[in-house]
């Protein structure tokens, strides 16, 4: 039966997200301008974002970022990440970026996978998230919890990334707002499954 009520994925134009490839590095958006533009890279949905062989195909390191700050968990939440690193993967030109989050609840850890060489952000988002409504002020900023950068104390230090990257005053206020989620520690614990999930992508920083 058809979902005829199901809400219309909604984001930035073609031609806004090929704007913020403008403002990448000159080899980054030549590669992404020139990229595929899909949903879905190996066109398996059931896995994508979660194996690093079917990473999210989006537009830059913004593109990341607006990506991840419109995900919702499954509790309804959205999310704070940092990059953990990136990795060549055979048969996917260019490297896959390698992103940790976890919600602002403190109770769902993950490990997504991006790759930001396309001219458009997915339409799709993995398994387990939905998307936050597109709002036409907020959601064409990349402005969220989040770090393109790797927080060795994650989620602790996003707040000081933040600030330095949306600079200024309002850096500070939104810093601020960070600082406040993760105040206690102890809704901020890493599992050990999640643990030994990087360790397994990443076994040489072990």
């Amino acid at each position: 039966m058809f979902n005829f009520f199901k809400k219309k994925y909604i984001d930035e134009s073609l031609e806004d997200q090929l704007l913020d490839l403008s403002k990448e590095h000159p080899m980054l958006s030549s590669l992404a301008k020139n990229g595929k533009s899909c949903d879905c890279i190996n066109e398996d949905i059931s896995n994508l974002g979660h194996d690093i062989n079917n990473p999210v195909p989006v537009n830059g390191i913004i593109g990341e970022m607006k990506y991840l700050n419109r995900l919702l968990c499954k509790c309804g939440t959205g999310l704070i990440y940092h990059r953990l690193g990136s990795i060549e993967v055979q048969d996917i030109e260019e490297v896959v970026d390698v992103y940790e989050t976890v919600c602002a609840e403190g109770k769902h850890w993950d490990v997504l996978y991006l790759h930001m060489y396309h001219p458009r952000r997915s339409s799709l988002c993995p398994v387990g998230y939905s998307f936050n409504d597109f709002h036409p002020i907020f959601s064409k900023h990349p402005i969220g919890y989040g770090t393109h950068n790797f927080d060795k104390d994650f989620p602790f230090g996003v707040d000081e990334f933040m600030a330095s990257f949306i600079g200024g005053t309002l850096g500070e206020k939104f810093a601020k707002k960070l600082t406040d989620i993760v105040s206690n520690r102890n809704n901020f614990i890493r599992p050990k499954q999640q643990e030994d999930k990087i360790k397994l992508i990443f076994p040489q920083n072990n």
